[in-house]
């Protein structure tokens, strides 16, 4: 996986499993300190998640699902997000339906919200949920690939009432909520490439138009991607000397990989600096 990643330009990767405790986290230091996992990688997980010991890998959110038909009591809620603040973590809560946006919502403004506290998915979430969040100033990772893997299911199942605040994309940010984006592998494809070309064409499966107003031009796409594993959808500034140097080369300029998105593009993905993955130049 982390080859194939690599491959994908990849870089850094965040697992956002919510039961992830000690041996979740032991596994995953092994895969680092062997190789076969290159990428830095954001672990979230439970409170008894300890800190990692591998440099590539930092201890990540309280991860919180929410279940519509079975949503906490606002104090226990309060009071789990105080304990991950206290552990100097933030909370990354699973919101995929209107009435689950709005308990993470109260829950985080009756705690206290920070700006490490995410949502992730957001998958419906219209006007007034979008300005609570950017009043509350957390992030938001949402997965635009699900417009042209699920579209056409959406369209069906979803009431045509919600349809027009499925995986937002310009609405966030023109209210100022920071957003990011992953895939949601592997319930998703893993493929960053076609998640930045769904945020831009917000096209289902077969073609029918999700929501074009939602679009986001290519630039914006890309950086839903780019954004640092512990702030997502914060800008990081250019890359200087003395950074690490996480970086993808294409073989072709930006301004003409921008119209394919595509990752038959990549050249090479270098992570600290080291090549970990090189086209074949036969290829």
């Amino acid at each position: 996986m982390g080859r194939a990643l690599a491959r994908l330009g990849v870089t850094g990767l965040c697992d956002a499993t919510a039961n992830n405790g000690p041996d979740e986290l032991a596994h995953i230091n092994a895969a680092a300190a062997s190789g076969d996992l290159p990428q830095r990688i954001r672990v979230m997980g439970g409170l008894a998640l300890p800190l990692p010991r591998h440099p590539r890998i930092q201890r990540g959110a309280l991860k919180i699902m929410l279940d519509e038909n079975d949503l906490p009591p606002e104090s226990e809620l309060v009071e789990t997000i105080g304990a991950a603040h206290a552990q100097g973590r933030g909370v990354a809560f699973h919101c995929v339906t209107r009435a689950e946006l709005v308990v993470a919502a109260a829950g985080l403004e009756k705690a206290g919200s920070s700006a490490r506290d995410r949502i992730e998915h957001a998958s419906l979430a219209p006007p007034d949920a979008v300005d609570w969040l950017a009043r509350l100033g957390v992030s938001v990772v949402t997965q635009p690939n699900f417009l042209h893997e699920r579209g056409d299911r959406y369209r069906r199942e979803v009431h045509p009432r919600d349809q027009p605040w499925l995986y937002r994309g310009r609405g966030f940010i023109e209210a100022g909520v920071p957003l990011g984006a992953g895939t949601d592998a592997p319930f998703g494809a893993c493929d960053p490439w076609a998640a930045m070309r769904a945020a831009v064409q917000r096209l289902s499966r077969d073609g029918a138009p999700m929501q074009p107003e939602e679009a986001l031009g290519p630039e914006a796409a890309l950086a839903l991607f780019t954004s640092a594993l512990a702030s997502p959808g914060q800008p990081r500034g250019p890359l200087g000397r003395g950074q690490p140097a996480d970086l993808i080369l294409l073989d072709r300029p930006w301004r003409a990989a921008r119209e394919r998105l595509d990752p038959r593009d990549l050249r090479a993905t270098l992570i600290g600096g080291e090549t970990v993955w090189q086209r074949d130049p036969r290829a």
